[in-house]
């Protein structure tokens, strides 16, 4: 299954421009739009205390999804060590992580350093 992870840093902001640009890039990759699940959140990615976000980890190590797209790979973590751990402990789950500003997938051999640094 697919997810998409979509996050914004306060209630009073919207997902509208991430969840726009998600959409427009998977109708171009021809993705079905089912069975794909959105998971949003509305808090500050300092924390993983997320309620979303901890529901996708948890299907993750369920072993129920394989792919995560995101619109900017900062968007999982503002701390740029947790990050990193989140991403490589997806990675060692065989979960591809595609962040979709950025053009690049965590099946892509040069991911792992690089993703450090978009998740400054």
């Amino acid at each position: 299954m697919i997810a998409v992870y979509v996050r914004i840093s306060s209630h009073t902001q919207k997902t509208d421009s991430q969840k726009a640009e998600l959409t427009q890039w998977m109708k171009c990759q021809k993705l079905p739009a089912k069975p794909i699940t959105w998971f949003e959140d509305k808090e500050s990615g300092r924390s993983f205390k997320r309620p979303a976000f901890q529901k996708l980890q948890e299907a993750i190590f369920d072993g129920r999804i394989k792919t995560v797209i995101v619109w900017k790979l900062d968007r999982l973590a503002r701390n740029h060590r947790e990050g990193i751990n989140v991403f490589a402990d997806w990675c060692r789950k065989d979960v591809r992580v595609v962040w979709v500003t950025q053009q690049s997938t965590s099946k892509a051999p040069w991911a792992m350093s690089w993703s450090g640094c978009c998740l400054v």
